[in-house]
């Protein structure tokens, strides 16, 4: 899993605006990537229509998304931030500390850095839930992110 970590840049802004950060970042967990990479593929596409420049960075799984987060947005200012990741129920209580921790961890991120971290984290009780919801919600979630960007500019 750890070998499978990625980054992957889209471009739409001229050279100088680079450094100034203007894009969304996109962090994506590798747990359950079957999910994870469809629903980064419709926030791309979301984003890439709306002529959006993105970075996108994956790390080892959803508990690990905050502490990204929050690298992520201090090293690069971006203007909003769009997590994407799947946890699904199992026999024990770790599901409900995954999803606690990695809410709880995005949100004080967020408000800490006043910048919008959307939480496109599914929770599901099962694979099949995940299925179904995969690419409705990374639409959503991009537009969501795209929503508060321009509200807050």
């Amino acid at each position: 899993m750890i070998n499978n970590l990625r980054r992957e840049v889209h471009c739409n802004a001229p050279p100088f605006l680079l450094q100034s950060a203007h894009m969304i970042l996109i962090l994506s967990a590798n747990f359950y990537t079957d999910i994870t990479d469809a629903l980064e593929a419709a926030v791309k596409e979301v984003l890439e229509a709306a002529g959006e420049s993105y970075q996108l960075y994956h790390v080892p799984g959803a508990v690990e998304l905050p502490v990204a987060a929050q690298h992520f947005i201090k090293e690069k200012r971006p203007e909003a931030v769009i997590t994407l990741g799947c946890v699904i129920q199992g026999e024990t209580d770790h599901y409900d500390y995954v999803l606690k921790s990695c809410t709880d961890g995005l949100t004080r991120v967020a408000l800490d850095e006043s910048i919008p971290v959307i939480q496109g984290v599914l929770a599901c009780k099962n694979k099949s839930q995940a299925e179904d919801r995969k690419t409705t919600k990374g639409t959503e979630f991009a537009q969501t992110a795209l929503a508060m960007k321009k509200l807050l500019a």
